[in-house]
C-alpha cells in the first residue's frame, strides 16, 4: 500500500486518526499541508486557494472564464497523486478520496460518527 486517504465527517475525529496513523506507521501526513502545495503547482498564493478549501462552489464563481475553483481541484489533484508517487502517505479530505479513487495500492477510510459523539 502506497496511500490511504481519510474522509470524514464534521467532529468525527479525522484529523485525530490520521495524526494518530501516520504515527504508528512512520508516514507523511498530509492535511492542510496539501492546499500549500496545490498552491505553489498552481503557481498561486495560498490564500487564492484558501477561499475554496473543503467549502461549496458559489455561481458567480461558476460562471467566470477562468474560474479560481477549477485550478483549486487541478492543483488538490496533482498534489494528491505526486504525494501518492513519493508513497507512504496519508491525505485527510479535500476531495483526495475523489482524486484518487483509481490509483492502486491506494486505501480509502471514510469516518463518521454519531450525533451524540459529535
Amino acid at each position: 500500500m502506497r496511500a490511504i486517504t481519510i474522509s470524514r465527517e464534521y467532529g468525527a475525529g479525522g484529523h485525530e486518526v490520521a495524526g494518530r496513523l501516520a504515527e504508528a506507521l512512520g508516514w507523511e501526513l498530509l492535511d492542510h499541508e496539501l492546499l500549500h502545495q496545490a498552491a505553489e503547482l498552481e503557481r498561486l498564493p495560498d490564500s487564492a486557494l484558501e477561499a475554496f478549501d473543503e467549502k461549496a462552489v458559489g455561481l458567480v464563481e461558476r460562471l467566470r472564464v477562468h474560474p479560481l475553483h477549477e485550478r483549486y481541484r487541478h492543483g488538490l489533484a496533482e498534489a494528491a497523486r505526486h504525494a501518492v508517487d513519493r508513497g507512504e502517505v496519508i491525505l485527510v479530505g479535500r476531495g483526495t478520496r475523489q482524486f484518487l479513487g483509481d490509483v492502486p495500492e491506494t486505501f480509502h477510510l471514510r469516518l463518521e460518527a454519531s450525533r451524540a459523539w459529535r
